[in-house]
């Protein structure tokens, strides 16, 4: 192997000074300099003369494909944009009318649901497959006793466990959506607070948590707290982060008529958990009676509880004082039908004033 090694010679700094000082000789060199320093070089490089030889003046005229003028705003729903203005010409010319827009938000929630079911699907086939993982490894260790295995399965009792409450059906069904018509002055805001539905909800979307006395949501009478917004002015905000869909509502100041797709839903949420033993994990844990985590796809999550709920009542009896050690022990040790109610921890905290509303 050749270890030698070549003496790497730089341009003498003689040479740097000679070719700085050529440049700068140059006027045009100097002004190309300060041109590009400020500005996009492919922009300055740009001939002037070239965009005057392009006619703005043109042979043909295209007629307008309908009214209203669509525009999805960044919502990823441009494809359902497109191939509605491209459907609705033939039905304008059809019936001979000026304004026609085919719902977006109506395709894009069965587009969600068809992706909530695929995913369902696939997280079923993983759960499977880990199961069957496990049986083998069990079985590789020595572990091969059909009972024992029988005894260790915990898919049988999660096909027991019913999906309650039936979010999906519930939301999908037209009879139990509303519009709601909110008529408010210019600049004046909503008059709601919002909050998230919770962490494991078949549709997540937001839940109406309190809404100002004197304000346009308030004083149009066909809105509670517990309700949950599908749409806004046609725009979903299903599946949206609460964050955007805070914003979105600050948006709407300027405006003096806003539109509501809602889904009137009880402030507080029916759990129902088919435990047949404790040897069995309900699959969720609670901090002062806070659910702070889910286990996805579990008994707990097809019995309605959702992350971030603060539990209200366990079996009939009323835990909303109660110290965290008993409601532990009254979860680990319910057998059968657990019954429980919880809400939002956000709209718990605002009915019992510890949190002042700041409505928007």
């Amino acid at each position: 192997m050749d270890t030698s090694t070549e003496e790497v010679v730089g341009i003498p700094d003689a040479n740097i000074q000679k070719y700085r000082e050529k440049f700068e000789s140059d006027p045009k060199n100097l002004l190309a300099q300060n041109v590009c320093t400020r500005h996009d070089p492919f922009e300055a490089a740009l001939k002037r003369n070239k965009l005057t030889e392009l006619s703005n003046v043109f042979s043909h005229k295209i007629s307008l494909e309908g009214k209203p003028v669509t525009n999805q705003k960044a919502s990823g729903r441009c494809w359902i944009f497109a191939l509605f203005n491209c459907m609705r010409v033939p039905f304008l010319k059809e019936y001979n009318i000026e304004e026609f827009e085919f719902s977006q938000t109506h395709i894009f929630f069965w587009d969600k649901v068809n992706e909530l079911f695929q995913a369902q699907l696939i997280a079923q086939s993983i759960g499977q497959a880990f199961q069957v993982a496990y049986l083998e490894f069990l079985k590789a260790n020595g572990i091969d006793d059909p009972g024992l295995l029988k005894e260790m399965d915990y898919q049988d009792v999660l096909n027991q466990q019913e999906i309650y409450g039936e979010e999906l059906a519930m939301f999908t069904n037209r009879d139990k959506q509303k519009e709601v018509i909110v008529p408010k002055l210019k600049s004046e805001i909503l008059g709601i607070v919002i909050v998230e539905s919770g962490w494991g909800s078949m549709v997540p979307t937001v839940v109406i948590a309190n809404m100002a006395a004197n304000g346009p949501a308030a004083r149009c009478g066909q809105l509670n707290i517990g309700d949950q917004i599908i749409s806004i002015n046609g725009v979903s905000l299903v599946g949206l982060p609460l964050s955007s869909c805070q914003n979105y509502i600050k948006a709407l100041k300027s405006q003096t008529v806003v539109k509501l797709t809602v889904v009137s839903c009880p402030p507080v949420v029916e759990v129902r958990i088919k435990r047949p033993d404790v040897k069995y994990q309900l699959g969720f844990s609670v901090q002062n009676g806070v659910i702070c985590s889910l286990l996805r796809g579990g008994i707990a999550e097809r019995g309605g509880v959702r992350v971030g709920h603060r539990i209200i009542e366990i079996n009939g009896e009323s835990v909303v004082a109660v110290p965290h050690e008993k409601i532990v022990t009254l979860l680990a040790n319910a057998i059968g039908e657990l019954h429980m109610k919880t809400m939002p921890t956000a709209i718990y905290r605002l009915l019992t004033g510890q949190e002042i509303p700041h409505y928007i």
